[in-house]
């Protein structure tokens, strides 16, 4: 049995060993890091996509997030975790983004670094505990009713002691 991961982790796509070594779903067969890496990836490319409106060539989006997921000298499962909950943070703080690139500059940001290193040290779950049962409702984010803050020249600005009510 192979590996249908198309940039799959390991040197030799075969999936050797028992039952605990692979996922099966209906797209195929995966390592469970091969799995991890995809799922998170996925994550990120339809939280951007339903989260930026505007031009965003699907092509470009995919080979950024591929960029930041396979940085050498890095753990792939590491980094799409890292991907997947930094942008999770950074839509969740309303912040603008507007391009692909900008995931980039998402992952260098202080406050999602500092987030994620507490994150790590306060919760560890071992993944050969982790059963996924493909039954469940998957729950659907609608981050289409999500608008960011208007960055205006009255809210930069704001006179002395009057309250603005987008606080």
């Amino acid at each position: 049995m192979k590996c249908d991961y198309t940039k799959c982790l390991h040197d030799n796509r075969e999936i050797e060993g028992s039952d605990e070594c692979y996922i099966k779903t209906d797209s195929g067969n995966y390592h469970k890091d091969c799995f991890c890496v995809k799922t998170n990836a996925d994550s990120v490319k339809k939280m951007f996509l339903n989260y930026v409106r505007g031009n965003t060539t699907q092509s470009q989006l995919e080979r950024i997030i591929d960029e930041i997921i396979f940085q050498e000298g890095k753990s792939p499962i590491e980094q799409s975790k890292f991907l997947n909950f930094a942008l999770t943070m950074y839509i969740s703080q309303r912040k603008p983004l507007r391009y692909p690139a900008g995931l980039r500059y998402v992952i260098k940001n202080k406050d999602i670094i500092e987030a994620w290193e507490d994150k790590k040290n306060r919760f560890v779950v071992d993944d050969d505990k982790i059963i996924i049962d493909e039954t469940l409702e998957q729950v659907e984010h609608d981050y289409s009713k999500y608008k960011p803050l208007p960055r205006s020249v009255r809210r930069l600005i704001r006179k002395g002691g009057i309250k603005d009510e987008d606080n």
